[in-house]
């Protein structure tokens, strides 16, 4: 297993998400769309592809033609971002996540959204631990 930079020198997991985990160049998006596998679900689509750095990145993509306005696109990023810092610990590698927020998100509360997403990497197979 590659080390991992969200954890401490004692195993604990530190729950944090700099900018260094997020995705900002439109490569790495196209190459996670090119490249990786999608899994749908009620509030979210995940596109996942497994990479060789130093750590997972997440990008989250929120559409202005499924939030017109700003601040539900700013609602449903935040959303997905909250969930992502709490369960990227699970992920057995790193990885490129993209996670793309359906309208259905603004209705959701973050245990929810959290909640989907640790269902769509399981499915996806690349959570520690038992499928």
């Amino acid at each position: 297993m590659t080390p991992r930079s969200d954890r401490d020198g004692d195993g604990t997991v530190k729950f944090r998400f700099p900018k260094s985990h997020r995705i900002s160049e439109s490569k790495s998006f196209r190459d996670t769309f090119r490249q990786g596998r999608r899994y749908h679900g009620r509030l979210t689509i995940l596109w996942i592809r497994r990479t060789d750095g130093p750590c997972s990145r997440l990008g989250a993509v929120a559409a202005k033609r499924n939030f017109r306005r700003a601040v539900d696109r700013g609602r449903a990023k935040r959303l997905i971002r909250e969930a992502y810092r709490l369960e990227s610990h699970r992920l057995r590698e790193t990885y490129d996540v993209v996670l793309i927020a359906k309208r259905s998100i603004l209705q959701a509360d973050s245990k929810e959204v959290q909640k989907e997403l640790v269902s769509l990497m399981k499915s996806a197979g690349v959570t520690e631990g038992k499928r």
